[in-house]
């Protein structure tokens, strides 16, 4: 089965996914009894000037939370911002983003270095930005008096276009970008403070074997770059399902898995190590609910020789549908979100999962009219005794919101 646009699923309201009710009863079976976790909203946002459509995750610096919203109705011009956020709700803006050379739109978070926030917008129209007027995307800083600075100004070529997070290593930051380079399926990039972009590898595109559009966040493991690609793959017969990858930092990239449906498909988060092993979630596939490419998706784990074991494969009912987000680790137990799912509302679940592969959905969202959050498509963050995420959508004001979930640990 072919992708669905995913960029179309966190900018619009969905309808439920069909479940036939012979399937539906048999999937209820496999989620984990509920948890004695309780859950807050932490701020909503207006769809003002304080931002809209949370997208991206937290980071915690000293104690205050800092992200992104991507923008669609916040920021002064519409093209989202980077804001803090206290643990008790005080929320402020720190950037609103103007738009085309100027970046917006921001699906990734923020990088902390020293006190001072990288990040990169993805820019306002990057399917069709190879010109001089339109938004590409772009490498920025924003420091604590929320100055911004653009390092670098992607051109849409072979440079890429549409970056997706940042990992700081020594001193230079690495990503990548969802489309452009040499075949326009994406890149994995280096970019210096001093805003120097080198193009590490581009992508050939979801009918190969090596990969295409890469959405994750990469990760450094014995001096290697870790990160997935959301198509593309050894099944690129059925336009691919996605690989997880590894590179050099000179350019040499290795394909370690390509998801074939019933072990997982379409990863849109990137990985997390625990132990010897790497962990993450895709979108789509795994045995339970629809079964295949179009399951439900999975949790899974992949040793550095590129044996992958599917620890979880979510049913599309209570336990949860979509994983978009990558995965966090606490006491050695993964926790996640699902975009989908969580009982009558299908709002979405933040679930617990570990590392044998037991699930316990520690709570469903049940959207705006319920005066909750819906649709979390970030990772989460765990601060002090709570974990704290962002819906992309729901809240007061239907704009998003901030959460935090407490009682989570056994």
């Amino acid at each position: 089965m072919p992708k669905t646009d995913h960029d179309a699923e966190l900018k619009a309201m969905l309808p439920a996914r069909i479940i036939g009710a012979a399937l539906l009863a048999g999937n209820l079976l496999l989620a984990g009894p509920a948890h004695a976790a309780s859950e807050a909203l932490v701020y909503s946002f207006q769809g003002s000037g304080d931002g809209a459509e949370p997208l991206a995750g937290l980071i915690d610096v000293s104690g205050t939370l800092y992200g992104t919203t991507y923008g669609s109705f916040g920021g002064q011009d519409g093209y989202g911002t980077v804001f803090k956020i206290t643990t008790a709700g005080a929320e402020k803006v720190l950037y609103n983003f103007g738009g085309a050379l100027g970046g917006g739109n921001t699906y990734a978070g923020l990088t902390n270095v020293d006190g001072t926030l990288y990040g990169t917008s993805y820019g306002t129209d990057p399917t069709n930005c190879a010109n001089a007027n339109s938004g590409c995307g772009t490498v920025f800083q924003v420091n604590s008096k929320g100055v911004e600075k653009t390092l670098y100004t992607f051109k849409g070529g072979n440079d890429g276009n549409g970056p997706m997070g940042l990992l700081k290593v020594g001193d230079e930051f690495y990503g990548t970008t969802r489309l452009g380079g040499a075949h326009n399926f994406g890149t994995v990039f280096k970019v210096t403070p001093a805003g120097v972009d080198t193009v590490l590898y581009s992508f050939k595109g979801p009918a190969s074997a090596d990969g295409s559009d890469p959405n994750g966040d990469l990760i450094l493991a014995g001096g290697l770059l870790y990160g997935t690609t959301y198509e593309g793959g050894s099944n690129y017969a059925n336009q691919g399902q996605g690989t997880i990858f590894k590179v050099t930092k000179t350019g040499r990239e290795t394909v370690l898995h390509a998801f074939q449906g019933t072990d997982g498909g379409y990863p849109v988060g990137g990985l997390i190590k625990v132990g010897g092993n790497f962990y993450g979630a895709t979108q789509y596939g795994g045995v339970g609910g629809f079964g295949g490419a179009s399951g439900a998706g999975t949790v899974f784990s992949v040793t550095p020789a590129g044996a992958e074991t599917v620890l979880y494969a979510f049913s599309g009912a209570n336990d949860g549908s979509g994983p978009y987000a990558g995965l966090i680790a606490v006491g050695g137990v993964l926790y996640g979100t699902t975009y989908f799912g969580g009982g009558a509302g299908n709002q979405g679940t933040v679930f617990r999962l570990t590392l044998a592969g037991a699930e316990t959905v520690l709570y469903s969202f049940k959207g705006h009219d319920a005066g909750d959050g819906s649709y979390p498509a970030a990772p989460l963050i765990h601060v002090g005794n709570a974990l704290y995420g962002t819906n992309a959508y729901g809240g007061v004001n239907y704009q998003g919101a901030v959460f935090k979930v407490t009682g989570f640990k056994k």
